[in-house]
């Protein structure tokens, strides 16, 4: 099921939800040099991931991008666009 959201608050319920119940997750985001939409692979969201979004921390996760190959954090709120859960 997608979930579209770029709510900050939405996320980190999200995050902690998929941290919670072991859940992987895959995130929607937008790449940050052409603006294509990009999708993760299923992810599962470790206690790391989540604490340092809760302190508003850069988490140093990213893709690179398919269409121009420019590397882009995908756990940043400007990128991101939503997610899907199994």
């Amino acid at each position: 099921m997608f979930i579209e959201t770029r709510n900050p608050d939405a996320i980190t319920e999200q995050l902690s939800k998929a941290n919670k119940s072991g859940e992987e997750v895959v995130i929607h985001y937008s790449c940050l040099d052409c603006g294509d939409e990009q999708v993760t692979d299923f992810i599962e969201i470790d206690d790391n991931m989540l604490s340092q979004w809760i302190k508003g921390q850069e988490i140093m996760v990213s893709y690179e991008c398919t269409s121009c190959a420019v590397k882009t954090l995908y756990l940043d709120l400007d990128n991101i666009n939503g997610f899907e859960t199994k």
